[in-house]
């Protein structure tokens, strides 16, 4: 099949090009530089300039594509102080558009986020409705939608929170644990769904290869608590464990947006995926998968 991918060289995309492209498919990726030509072109996959933001754009260089999947974030490398409007217009007036050039397609493959779920206790199957997201997820509910309002065979991968050793925000998280300034709030007992990005990437490659619709969680097997997490990577990391900081200091300290994103808490479960996908992951928890991190920092 021929694949188009807008973020075909993100984080998540420059993950997934080469995947689909060594089992043969013919991959188009939204460029708009040079070196995002070059990088393309590396991969294996055909570039084509276009505007995200420019609907003709996009339809002219998503002709011919019997898939077309949106991977494009602008997530801010420091979560707290970040500007998240990019972000936000790119799951929703981006996606308007990838949802307009999909018109002839076969299949709409949209990246999302479990935390569209909101924090809740138990473990979230993707029967659940979309709950009260934090403030810099709302839009990704929107997109999603947008995406079912659209009446586009499509699928829909929402995922935990990715991390790899080249992403920014995971070596922020690194960064930030070393320092011992990254401490956890009240008992530390709020959950996080992970999952690595190699894992992700294979969830989207199976979605393509499987050529079905619906709607999917793509994580990993076993949630963590963050006091259990910040002290194991603590203990990896060979610094003290991390600060406790008391819930009522936190809310002052962060200020109500981050105080409740970091203290967001939520299970997530990836048995849908595994059975109708055939999805496993490759870092089945957060050790694996990060102890793959801290070994790949550099000496």
């Amino acid at each position: 099949m021929k694949v188009f991918i807008a973020g075909a060289t993100g984080a998540l995309g420059r993950r997934v090009v080469p995947i689909l492209a060594a089992r043969g498919h013919a991959i188009v990726g939204l460029s708009r530089r040079d070196e995002n030509d070059a990088a393309l072109k590396a991969m294996g996959a055909e570039p084509r300039r276009a505007d995200l933001f420019d609907a003709a754009s996009v339809a002219k260089a998503a002709e011919g594509c019997d898939v077309v999947m949106h991977l494009a974030t602008a997530v801010p490398t420091q979560p707290k102080g970040g500007d998240w409007r990019l972000n936000d217009r790119i799951r929703v007036e981006g996606t308007k558009n990838l949802l307009a050039a999909a018109a002839a397609a076969k299949l709409y493959v949209q990246e999302s986020i479990a935390l569209v779920y909101g924090s809740r206790p138990g473990l979230v199957r993707e029967t659940a409705a979309i709950g009260r997201p934090h403030k810099w997820v709302r839009s990704a509910a929107e997109m999603e939608r947008l995406v079912a309002a659209s009446g586009r065979p499509a699928a829909i991968l929402r995922c935990g929170l990715l991390y790899a050793a080249d992403d920014p925000r995971t070596k922020w998280i690194i960064e930030r644990t070393r320092a011992r300034k990254l401490p956890y709030i009240g008992d530390g007992d709020n959950v996080t769904t992970y999952v690595q990005t190699d894992d992700a990437a294979a969830a989207f490659a199976a979605v393509v290869e499987a050529g079905k619709t619906g709607t999917w969680n793509v994580v990993d097997d076993r949630p963590v608590p963050a006091k259990e997490f910040l002290s194991w990577l603590s203990t990896q990391l060979h610094v003290k464990d991390p600060h406790r900081l008391p819930m009522a200091l936190a809310w002052l300290y962060l200020g109500p947006t981050f105080y409740s994103a970091v203290t967001a808490s939520l299970a997530v479960d990836n048995t849908k995926i595994k059975e109708e996908l055939g999805w496993k992951p490759v870092y089945p928890t957060f050790r694996e998968g990060w102890k793959a991190v801290v070994r790949a920092l550099p000496k």
